[in-house]
């Protein structure tokens, strides 16, 4: 991303160049006399709307079928994570692109998350990412007063584990799994401070595995491969640094055939 933080002149914080105020303290960011640092953004502002989840220590963004962007307490540090609609290089269609961040204080995860929110053309409003707000911090500071330590996990109303791993100085650490509401398994990720770092897994509710695949500092690489619900192989490639390799791609049908990519 070509755009570089803006300083927030009361309190020192970064912040994302289209914020108007500051995601910390509120303070307005752009003065009479330095309007020349930021232009006028072009970037689509995603609306905040009502949680599907039915815990209360998240919140969301979304555009339906376009971008869902969320923000979730996890003991007492957050992970926001986006999926985004993006246009695939080849042209051939458009696919889901996933992207998560874990800090010990809310908005510094989101800050985490822009650079990808901007790479594909949208953008949050500063008001509405102050974290003692929108997450229900009894402390109302839009901050933490200690870095969780040990395991944390989130549950569903019915009392069954939704999300569970462990903390270290703030930040995920070690594997994290997520479950449906009848209790099999969703995901299992490996974060590294803070970052997708190791094996990703996925599965369907019928526990049939539905995405095998690796991340490195919090980007996919390596080989990926995607299942249908049956079993059959549905679709492979490389990615390196988070780009997908196009000459590696090979998508197959439900009875296992070939039908784009070299065999």
């Amino acid at each position: 991303m070509g755009n570089k933080s803006l300083i927030c002149p009361s309190c020192n914080e970064k912040n994302n160049p289209a914020f108007i105020k500051c995601w910390k303290c509120t303070a307005p960011l752009v003065k009479a006399d330095d309007s020349s640092q930021r232009k006028e953004s072009n970037l689509i502002s995603i609306p905040r709307v009502e949680s599907k989840a039915p815990s209360k220590n998240t919140v969301e963004w979304e555009i339906p079928g376009k971008i869902l962007v969320g923000l979730m307490r996890i003991g007492t540090g957050y992970r926001a994570f986006v999926k985004v609609l993006a246009a695939k290089k080849n042209g051939s269609g458009q696919s889901w692109e996933n992207h998560s961040a874990c800090e010990a204080d809310a908005g510094a995860s989101i800050f985490k998350v822009m650079p990808f929110l901007e790479r594909h053309g949208y953008t949050l409003d500063a008001d509405t990412v102050r974290c003692g707000e929108i997450i229900g911090d009894p402390g109302g500071d839009g901050g933490v007063n200690e870095k969780e330590e040990g395991p944390v996990k989130e549950y569903f109303p019915n009392g069954q584990v939704k999300t569970e791993g462990v903390c270290r100085d703030g930040k995920l650490e070690g594997l994290v799994s997520e479950y449906y509401e009848n209790r099999q398994i969703k995901t299992e990720e490996i974060y590294k401070n803070g970052e997708l770092d190791g094996p990703f897994k996925s599965y369907y509710e019928s526990g049939h595995s539905k995405t095998v695949s690796f991340f490195k500092n919090g980007k996919r690489d390596g080989l990926t491969k995607h299942y249908h619900e049956n079993g059959q192989l549905e679709f492979e490639a490389v990615f390196r640094n988070g780009e997908r390799v196009e000459e590696t791609v090979k998508k197959y049908d439900e009875n296992g055939k070939l039908i784009s990519g070299r065999g």
